[in-house]
């Protein structure tokens, strides 16, 4: 029986996270951190939220680095060696479940061992997620996710400070950047009854679905958490991207320009499975997958993948002026 060649460039029913990036192409890393075991403040579920999370990252195609129950200085090198491993066009996503607090408007995640007698004192003592933000910044990464299930009650006594949960992070313009919490800014969450947090739970079912929007996954977790603890607690998103993107499945979009100097064109990135198909639009050659097709003119065209010893794939696929689609 003739095998068959998966054109997963084009088939809307195949997800990208099928297929791992080579060496030069973007990609996906995420740096997933728990900590639960705090003195005298103990948490049940950030371990078991880094466990789900990490294991629904990896089936959607992420590059991840978990770690649990990290003191100030371990968090800080992970957070360092995360910024080192991201480039110009990857997806970067950081990802906390633990305690957290906020002091002026500024948000501390806060390692395990801290002692912090008062709220002058965290600065020196907890990591600003703004840490987080600047080392994807850096780095040129294409989309940033940064995911804070960390907006419980303030763990140390004695505080003056009456702010809860979290403060808002400003995602910064021009950059492709989510930020999510388990709440709104200034809120409680629970943490659940359950193994995981009620926030994560549904972060992680969410995340699977094929074929939402990473907008429209944050969409469906505030509406499963709302209705779970009776409007009591309710997730937010700060939002400042311009492209469509998808966890898992469907095309990415990005609103980018063709390089092409003619009349405004679209591109497309051509994925098989496996790889060194050779690529056919509207019957003429392309070379062989992956391939990036530059300076198409808008329309539907027709992409066929032909590889010896696999049967013909053909997919119709809808060219937008500037844009790049990868499918």
């Amino acid at each position: 029986m003739m095998k068959t060649v998966r054109l997963t460039g084009v088939m809307i029913c195949l997800a990208l996270w099928l297929c791992f990036p080579s060496a030069g192409e973007a990609a996906k890393h995420a740096l997933v951190i728990g900590n639960g075991n705090y003195e005298g403040v103990p948490l049940s579920t950030p371990v078991n939220d880094a466990d789900a999370m990490s294991s629904v990252l990896r089936s959607l195609g992420f590059s991840v680095k978990k770690k649990t129950d990290l003191n100030h200085e371990e968090m800080e090198d992970e957070i360092r060696a995360f910024g080192t491993r991201l480039s110009g066009g990857d997806t970067a996503l950081f990802y906390f479940s633990g305690h957290g607090a906020q002091v002026n408007g500024i948000n501390y995640l806060i390692p395990i061992g801290a002692r912090i007698a008062s709220a002058d004192e965290i600065k020196f003592k907890a990591v600003n997620a703004e840490m987080v933000l600047g080392k994807m910044e850096v780095s040129g990464s294409q989309l940033n996710l940064i995911i804070l299930d960390a907006c419980r009650n303030n763990p140390f006594k004695g505080w003056k400070s009456a702010d809860q949960g979290l403060a808002a992070m400003v995602a910064p313009k021009g950059k492709e950047t989510l930020i999510a919490y388990a709440t709104a800014p200034g809120s409680v969450a629970g943490t659940g009854w359950g193994s995981e947090s009620i926030y994560t739970k549904y972060l992680a079912e969410a995340m699977k679905t094929p074929g939402l929007k990473i907008e429209d996954v944050f969409k469906r977790v505030r509406a499963s958490v709302r209705k779970e603890t009776a409007g009591e607690q309710e997730p937010w998103i700060a939002l400042s991207v311009e492209g469509d993107y998808y966890l898992a499945g469907g095309s990415i979009i990005v609103d980018k320009p063709d390089k092409d100097s003619g009349p405004r064109t679209g591109s497309l990135l051509v994925e098989t499975k496996p790889s060194g198909a050779k690529v056919y639009v509207n019957g003429v050659g392309k070379g062989a997958s992956p391939a990036e097709l530059t300076g198409l003119n808008p329309g539907t065209v027709t992409v066929q993948s032909v590889l010896s010893g696999y049967s013909t794939e053909e997919k119709e696929v809808s060219v937008e002026a500037g844009r790049i689609k990868r499918w």
